[in-house]
């Protein structure tokens, strides 16, 4: 019986020692060490889930292989696990918490915001805009007839007069969107004034006036058929020209710069601690600029991403959904569809009552 223990424990060693061996002759390529190890740190691991203050367990060290993380614990046994090749941060004793997630911010549309204010030349042959104030309706009237015929008196080709009505908050009568839902402005009167020239007169989300030519001008641009039928089902609110005028007429022919524009703001955030940004997409460009950053693997962060393009400008919004069918989940890690958003379906319901 000795002699049988003596022989099992000999191949035990032996096995052993074959193993060690072959582990020794395995090429650091071939292993999955770590890419980086982050140590002397404060760690918070965000896993308590109840309502309190805590930020659940901290730790000293993590490491990291690609976007995984692979395992938290003490400095020791962390370090431990270090490659020839594995990068080692050592933070000091700072603090280190996961990524933050903003569930509702239009970072993309500010970048377009920003890029218009930094680049006026290229935004004024596109639209000019101008503010218009006043005590009561008649100089509302009297302010936007003069930006029209006099600071508007030579447009370049195409170019929009985007006049904004500013609410005076004093005298009876002054209130800016009264005064377009009260059609104290129509349509004949500034067709009257600009034939050509396309102009819109806002008041605020719930308020605006296009002349005929801004009317068809921004209907052909999404090929829809000009008729006051189409734009009234078709344009909701008027920050569909804010978010879209722009960014559509400019960067159709930019597709390049606007994803430059939106992956500068994006990587601003990441600097700030984000890693994923919620929001829905208005403006038809920006589908495309946002395509190339994910084919390129230049997703600075993630977004999810909720589906209005039938609230763009579309006519029949419900059969543009149907159309389309589900798009929810689809895409990849940085950059996948949500679903569709209930202001797209309030303006759906609002657009076909």
């Amino acid at each position: 019986m000795k002699k049988l223990f003596s022989l099992v424990a000999i191949v035990l060693l032996a096995a052993a020692a074959v193993q060690a061996q072959t582990l020794n002759n395995v090429p650091a390529a071939l292993v999955s060490y770590p890419d980086m190890i982050v140590h002397n740190a404060k760690i918070y691991s965000m896993d308590d889930h109840s309502l309190n203050n805590s930020y659940g367990k901290v730790h000293q060290a993590m490491a990291v292989r690609g976007d995984v993380i692979l395992a938290l614990g003490t400095n020791a046994d962390i370090l431990g696990l270090a490659g020839p090749n594995t990068k080692k941060l050592d933070v000091k004793g700072r603090a280190v918490f996961p990524g933050f997630i903003d569930t509702h911010n239009h970072l993309h549309d500010g970048a377009v915001s920003r890029w218009a204010r930094n680049n006026p030349a290229k935004v004024d042959k596109i639209a000019k805009n101008f503010s218009v104030t006043g005590k009561n309706y008649a100089d509302y009237t009297k302010g936007i007839e003069l930006v029209i015929k006099e600071q508007m008196a030579r447009p370049e080709p195409g170019q929009w007069a985007i006049i904004n009505i500013s609410q005076p908050g004093a005298a009876a009568g002054g209130n800016a969107v009264s005064y377009l839902n009260e059609k104290q402005l129509t349509r004949p009167q500034l067709d009257g004034w600009a034939s050509a020239m396309p102009v819109l007169v806002n008041a605020g989300p719930g308020a605006w006036l296009l002349n005929t030519a801004a009317r068809n001008d921004f209907l052909k641009m999404y090929e829809v058929e000009p008729t006051d039928e189409n734009e009234k089902d078709a344009i909701t609110m008027s920050t569909v020209f804010g978010r879209s005028l722009i960014a559509d007429k400019y960067f159709d022919g930019h597709i390049g710069e606007l994803a430059e524009v939106i992956g500068d703001t994006l990587r601003h955030q990441a600097a700030n601690g984000f890693t994923t940004y919620s929001s829905h997409i208005v403006g038809l460009a920006k589908m495309p600029a946002f395509m190339k950053m994910v084919r390129e693997g230049k997703m600075p962060i993630r977004l999810a991403f909720s589906h209005r393009y039938c609230n763009q400008v579309e006519p029949d919004a419900p059969g543009c959904f149907l159309r389309l069918g589900d798009w929810a989940g689809l895409g990849d890690k940085y950059f996948w569809n949500v679903g569709m958003t209930l202001g797209g379906i309030d303006e759906i319901g609002r657009a076909h009552v």
